[in-house]
């Protein structure tokens, strides 16, 4: 599901939002335990960014305009009921996005780069 959060229990999650000049992506689960954070440098503000994140059990890569950001490589994937585009808890957002797509199956790093590429 992708959905835009209002105020409430956030659990079993994941999201990518905007903070500040920076990018976070960060996956919680049921008992609100953050199981990975990846948190981008900083851009300029209304800059053009393509990302993508893998989210797999101990593989988790994320991905900015064809640049590996960060990587979990222990850490648990939530049986994830909300995917976060662009908000989390009401605080942080993307100002526009252009498209989002979720692929059934984990990318590799090429297609990462590949795809994020500007």
């Amino acid at each position: 599901t992708l959905k835009i959060p209002s105020a409430g229990l956030y659990d079993n999650f994941i999201t990518i939002y905007q903070n500040g000049t920076a990018l976070t992506a960060t996956g919680n689960n049921a008992s609100l335990a953050e199981q990975f954070t990846i948190t981008s440098g900083g851009y300029s503000l209304n800059q053009r960014l393509k990302f993508a994140l893998r989210c797999e059990n101990n593989n988790v890569a994320f991905y900015i305009n064809g640049t590996q950001i960060g990587v979990d490589t222990s850490c648990t994937i939530p049986q994830v009921t909300a995917l976060y585009l662009g908000n989390y808890v009401d605080v942080f957002g993307v100002s526009v996005v252009n498209s989002a797509a979720a692929w059934p199956t984990a990318l590799t790093n090429t297609q990462l780069a590949q795809l994020t590429t500007i």
